[in-house]
């Protein structure tokens, strides 16, 4: 996370699809020719911001002297908010860590000490240095409802300038910077792997993807270690999952991977059917980007070369400790060919039955049937509603409401009565049986 305070716009997660030449306007230049900061100019984009600063001591930067580099603005052209209120406005600060690689954004909220950090991911932002000019290349759909305004002002070590781009006709530009794609990789990403490989006599790839997020687009990552199996490790009453990945060279029309009883050498065996095996899916997002981002209980074909798999293993609570192996048979577009090895090591302690942590979300009938409304038979709504609950239960997810009214009142004329029975169930069940704890 680089030292630079920038103004900065994030524009979504959306990976180029073509190579651009990005032409930054000079929009104002130093005239002390021994000033920090000689040039700074910002291309305002649809879906991205790029701000480029030349400095006289980047020329020649070693990429290891620790340097960094702050940024304020002031973008809603309104003094009275942000830092400072009525003094400077700064509502916007970046910070760049050039030695790091590294941006960090902030938004500065009127009256509060301390900035609201803005969240980035390295694909977030590019950070590009040609010669003495930093090109900051910024998305603008993290930064949320941060834009920059009509005017708006650039404060940096001894420069503090108010930049007003739908006036300026900039007749100069920064040398063209060359932009493929966002994404900074720092010194020890280069030295990690990105993913595990499966070593196979039939060279089919499969791999572990530790859960990550991927475009229908994107290929097999390219730095991967080779593993004989693949491991999985946990208490006792623990979930925990592989997330795998066949990738193939053409587009598959089934893909089964069935479960395996886990067997240890002493003779100890967990059962197949503590093993949960689902299928990840793409989706569509609001910006037309598939990810691999739902779960189904069969494979459904789709167009990307990666196909997704979830092995989820439901630890018993009465497994002994040791480690454990087993070939997940795999079919492949009908046809049966080599397994997938897992191996699973299950700690000598088990997991509390009762989770230390407690939840305040809600999860309500009446919601359920809100938001599906007349899309499905009003028979469904309960199921989805039973559906959740079960998923609530197995994570360990504890929704703040009984599903039970309170007690039954009854009048007679001259007594009350009051009658508990259905609460006191619904409690037995709630805090006893599913060992909720909300």
């Amino acid at each position: 996370m680089k030292k630079i305070f920038l103004f900065m716009a994030a524009t979504a997660a959306l990976c180029l699809s073509a190579a651009e030449t990005l032409n930054v306007p000079i929009m104002w230049q130093n005239r002390n020719p021994k000033g920090k900061v000689q040039a700074l100019g910002v291309l305002i984009q649809k879906d991205r911001y790029v701000f480029a600063l030349q400095m006289p001591e980047l020329k020649g930067y070693d990429g290891k002297t620790t340097k960094g580099l702050g940024i304020y603005s002031d973008i809603d052209n309104n003094k009275n908010t942000g830092r400072y209120p009525g003094a400077s406005g700064w509502d916007f600060q970046m910070n760049i860590r050039l030695h790091q690689n590294k941006l960090i954004t902030m938004k500065w909220n009127t009256g509060e000490s301390n900035p609201v950090t803005i969240p980035l991911y390295s694909d977030d932002y590019l950070l590009e240095l040609k010669d003495d000019v930093l090109y900051v290349i910024l998305r603008r759909e993290p930064l949320g409802d941060l834009k920059l305004g009509e005017t708006f002002s650039y404060r940096t070590p001894d420069v503090n300038v108010y930049l007003t781009p739908a006036k300026i006709k900039a007749t100069k530009f920064f040398p063209p910077v060359f932009f493929t794609n966002y994404g900074n990789i720092s010194k020890i990403q280069n030295f990690t792997r990105d993913a595990i490989q499966l070593k196979r006599k039939d060279n089919l790839l499969v791999w572990n993807n530790f859960g990550e997020r991927y475009m229908d687009t994107e290929k097999a990552p390219a730095k991967m270690d080779k593993c004989a199996a693949f491991d999985i490790s946990g208490a006792k009453g623990e979930s925990e999952a592989l997330h795998l990945t066949v990738t193939t060279d053409k587009k598959l029309k089934s893909l089964v991977l069935s479960p395996a009883p886990l067997r240890s050498k002493s003779g100890k065996v967990i059962p197949a059917s503590a093993l949960k095996i689902t299928y990840p899916g793409f989706v569509t997002t609001l910006r037309e980007e598939s990810f691999n981002d739902i779960l189904y209980p069969q494979f459904k074909p789709h167009n990307s070369a990666n196909n997704f798999i979830q092995v989820q293993v439901n630890i018993p609570r009465d497994a002994a400790a040791g480690i454990y192996e087993a070939q997940l048979p795999l079919t492949i577009d009908g046809k049966k060919i080599a397994p997938i090895p897992v191996k699973l090591q299950v700690y000598n302690f088990a997991m509390p039955e009762r989770p230390f942590f407690k939840t305040a979300y809600c999860l309500k009938h009446a919601y359920t049937k809100a938001h599906f409304g007349t899309k499905i038979p009003a028979k469904e709504h309960s199921k989805e509603y039973q559906a959740m609950q079960r998923i609530s239960e197995e994570y360990r997810l504890s929704p703040r409401l009984l599903s039970a009214r309170g007690p039954v009142l009854k009048w007679d004329g001259k007594n009350l009565k009051i009658d508990w029975k259905k609460f006191d169930a619904a409690c037995e069940k709630y805090f006893n049986e599913k060992k909720f704890t909300a």
